[in-house]
């Protein structure tokens, strides 16, 4: 689903869609989200219906990260979107 500008803005006034966000940071068809923190994934996962194990995580302190081909980072954002189920 594409949501065009205006529709983001109400969303964010009316369903709090988005915390702590810059108004300048919402463009024509998406927000721009800013990085709080990068996590590495340090063991294997699974989300299942019945069963759910939640990988093991470091937080990355670089200034500069390379995310390599296959490998996954987590990032956290000073942003708090509040997404409901039909968009």
């Amino acid at each position: 689903m594409i949501l065009a500008h205006s529709e983001i803005k109400k969303l964010v006034e009316e369903k709090a869609l988005l915390e702590n966000h810059e108004e300048k940071n919402i463009g024509g068809a998406g927000v721009d989200l800013r990085v709080w923190k990068f996590y590495r994934i340090k063991s294997g996962a699974k989300l299942g219906v019945d069963e759910r194990e939640l990988p093991e995580i470091e937080e990355i302190s670089e200034d500069w990260i390379e995310v390599q081909p296959s490998e996954y980072v987590l990032i956290e954002t000073l942003e708090k979107v509040n997404m409901p189920s039909d968009i």
